[in-house]
C-alpha cells in the first residue's frame, strides 16, 4: 500500500496520490465467543476513491493475505 497517514482520533489509516486515495478505518474492538473461546474481533472499513474494481480487489487481496490466520 505504500506510505500512509494515521489519524488516532478517527482510528483511520489513509493514503492519497494524485488522482486516487484509500482509507482504512478501525471500529471499536469487540470479541466473539464460541463456547469457552474468546476471539478478539475488530471490524475494518475500506474506502477507495479513483481505483478501478480490479485495483481495489488487488489491494484487498494483499491485505487479506498479510493478515490471514492459519486454521485447522
Amino acid at each position: 500500500m505504500g506510505p500512509y497517514d494515521y489519524d488516532p482520533a478517527r482510528r483511520e489509516f489513509s493514503h492519497a496520490e494524485a488522482e486516487r486515495s484509500w482509507s482504512l478505518t478501525l471500529a471499536d474492538a469487540g470479541e466473539r465467543r464460541i463456547a469457552q473461546w474468546h476471539i478478539a474481533l475488530t471490524e475494518v472499513t475500506f474506502r477507495f476513491c479513483g481505483y478501478g474494481e480490479s485495483e481495489a480487489e488487488a489491494v484487498l487481496g494483499k491485505f487479506f493475505a498479510h493478515f490471514q490466520r492459519g486454521g485447522g
